[in-house]
C-alpha cells in the first residue's frame, strides 16, 4: 500500500509533465526545446523523489558547463550557463516538495540564515533605490540581483537535501574530483600556449581571478582533508592534487591568489598544531623550489608589479615604487568609490549602478552602501563564526572538512581585496555548496533535536 506521501507525488508529477507538454504546443517549440523541458521534468523528479542525487551533477556542472552570454549592459554582460537551469529546477522542486508535504522538517535552520536574507535584502533594495533614481539600468539590475539570490538557492537547497552525515564525503571528493579536472585542463592550456582559465569560459579577455579563486578555495578544502584523512589512497589523491592545484596557481598569473595562498599557509600553520612541523618544511619547500622552478612568464608577472612602465595611464607610486598600469588602475577605482560614497552612503548606487571595480569590498561600498556592507561583513563573519564553533566539535573526516573550509574561506577574504570574489558564480557555487555541508554539521552537532523531530 503506497504510503501518503507517494500518493500525494504521483498527481503532482502527472501534472507538471501535462502542463510541460501543454506550454510545448502552446508555444509552438523548436526542436530542441522540447528536450529541454523533458530534462527539466526528469530532474524534478528525481529532485523530489531523491534530492540527494541530483547534487552530484550540479557539482560537475559548476564548472563544466558552458557560459554564454545572453545580454550585454552598458557595464557588463550577463551570462548564463547550464547549472542556472540545474539550480532553477532544484529550487521549484523544493519548493513543491515543502508546499505538498507540508513538512516543516525539509527546511533547515541555520545559523547564517538570517544574516543571509538580510544581505539579499539590501542588494534588492539599494538595486530599487538605484532604478527609482535612474542610475540603474532595471532589466541589468533585475537580471544580476537574480544571479545573486541563486548563490543563496544553492546553499539552502542542498542544506535540505543532504541525506545523512555518510553521504558528505561522496559529496565533498566529487568535489576534489572536479576541481583535478579543471586543473588538468589548466596545465593543458599552458602546454598549448594558451591563457589559463577555467573551462569554458564566456568572453575573449582571461578571467584569470576566477580560476585562482576557485583553486585558492579547492585548496583550503584539500590540505583541511589531507590533515585528517586516514585511508592511505585518499591521502596519495589529497596530496597529489595539492600540487596539482599549486602548480595550475602558478601558471594562473593570478597576483591576488598567490598572496590568498601564502595567507592560507600561515593559517593552517597557526591552527593545525599536530602537524606544523610539516607544514613549515612543506612552506620552505615551496619558498626554494617555486621561484626556481617557476616559468618565466610568472616571474615576469611578479617583477611587472613594480616595474617601471612607460605609459599614457596614471600610474600609482607606492614607497617610490611605481605599480604597474593594472595595479594602479584598481587603487584609483578604490578611490572614485570612497569619493563617490558620500554621495549615496546609505544604500549606495545600487547592483550595477557604479563603474566596475576589481574589489569585493569597495564594489560593495559603491553599489550597496553602508547598509549593505555591514549586512555583507555581518554574515562573513557568521559564516566564519559558525565554521569554528562546530569545528571544535568534530573529529576525522568532518573536522577536515571544516577545517579546509576556514581555511579557503580566510583566502577567500583575502582574494577578495583585488577581485569581486563573492559574487563570481564559478567560485561562490562551490563556496555556497560547501558552506551547506558546514552548516548541516552545525546543525546536527548543536540542533540534534531537529534531526530527530526529522525521523519523527
Amino acid at each position: 500500500m503506497l504510503q501518503t506521501q507517494q500518493v500525494y507525488k504521483i498527481p503532482l508529477l502527472l501534472a507538471v509533465i501535462a502542463v510541460a507538454v501543454g506550454i510545448g504546443f502552446f508555444v509552438n517549440l523548436q526542436v530542441t526545446q522540447p528536450l529541454v523541458v523533458v530534462t527539466a521534468v526528469l530532474i524534478f523528479i528525481v529532485l523530489f523523489l531523491h534530492g540527494d542525487y541530483i547534487l552530484f551533477g550540479l557539482l560537475f556542472s559548476m564548472l563544466l558547463s558552458p557560459e554564454i552570454v545572453v545580454g550585454e549592459t552598458a557595464r557588463r554582460d550577463f551570462t548564463v550557463r547550464f547549472e542556472d537551469f540545474i539550480i532553477l529546477v532544484m529550487a521549484f522542486a523544493w519548493v513543491s516538495k515543502i508546499a505538498i508535504l507540508k513538512d516543516p522538517g525539509i527546511f533547515q535552520h541555520a545559523p547564517i540564515n538570517r544574516r543571509v536574507h538580510l544581505y539579499i535584502a539590501a542588494c534588492v533594495l539599494s538595486t530599487t533605490f538605484g532604478m527609482s533614481i535612474g542610475d540603474v539600468d532595471v532589466a541589468a539590475g533585475m537580471a544580476f540581483v537574480i544571479k545573486y539570490i541563486e548563490f543563496y538557492i544553492v546553499y539552502i537547497v542542498v542544506l535540505n537535501n543532504i541525506k545523512d552525515r555518510h553521504s558528505l564525503q561522496y559529496y565533498v571528493y566529487t568535489m576534489c574530483l572536479v576541481c583535478c579536472i579543471i586543473c588538468l585542463v589548466g596545465v593543458g592550456q599552458y602546454i598549448q600556449g594558451l591563457g589559463v582559465e577555467a573551462p569554458f569560459e564566456g568572453g575573449g579577455s582571461i578571467e584569470r581571478n576566477t580560476l585562482g579563486g576557485y583553486l585558492i578555495f579547492l585548496f583550503g578544502l584539500t590540505m583541511g582533508l589531507l590533515f585528517y584523512e586516514k585511508r592511505r589512497g585518499l591521502r596519495i589523491f589529497l596530496f597529489c592534487l595539492a600540487v596539482l592545484i599549486i602548480v595550475t596557481l602558478v601558471i594562473s598569473l593570478s597576483r591576488s591568489s598567490w598572496i590568498a595562498f601564502g595567507v592560507i599557509c600561515i593559517y593552517f600553520l597557526a591552527v593545525v598544531r599536530q602537524y606544523r612541523k610539516h607544514l613549515f618544511v612543506f612552506m620552505i619547500t615551496l619558498a626554494i623550489i617555486i621561484p626556481l622552478t617557476a616559468p618565466e612568464m610568472t616571474k615576469e608577472r611578479v617583477y611587472q608589479t613594480f616595474k617601471p612602465t612607460e605609459t599614457r595611464e596614471k600610474v600609482v607610486t607606492v614607497f617610490d615604487f611605481r605599480l604597474d598600469p593594472s595595479m594602479s588602475a584598481r587603487i584609483i577605482s578604490f578611490q572614485r568609490a570612497l569619493d563617490e560614497f558620500y554621495k549615496h552612503p546609505l544604500l549606495g548606487w545600487g547592483i550595477t549602478g557604479f563603474y566596475f571595480i576589481d574589489s569585493q569590498y569597495f564594489r560593495s561600498i559603491a553599489e550597496i552602501g553602508a547598509l549593505g556592507l555591514l549586512a555583507f561583513l555581518a554574515m562573513l563573519f557568521g559564516i566564519g563564526k559558525a565554521a569554528r564553533m562546530v569545528r571544535a566539535r568534530l573529529s576525522g573526516f568532518e573536522h577536515g572538512v571544516v577545517l579546509g573550509f576556514s581555511g579557503g574561506f580566510v583566502g577567500l577574504l583575502v582574494h577578495s581585496l583585488a577581485a569581486n570574489t563573492f559574487i563570481i558564480v564559478r567560485i561562490m557555487e562551490p563556496f555556497w555548496f560547501l558552506t551547506a555541508i558546514v552548516m548541516y554539521l552545525y546543525i546536527q552537532e548543536f540542533h540534534p533535536q531537529e534531526k530527530a523531530t526529522e525521523k519523527k
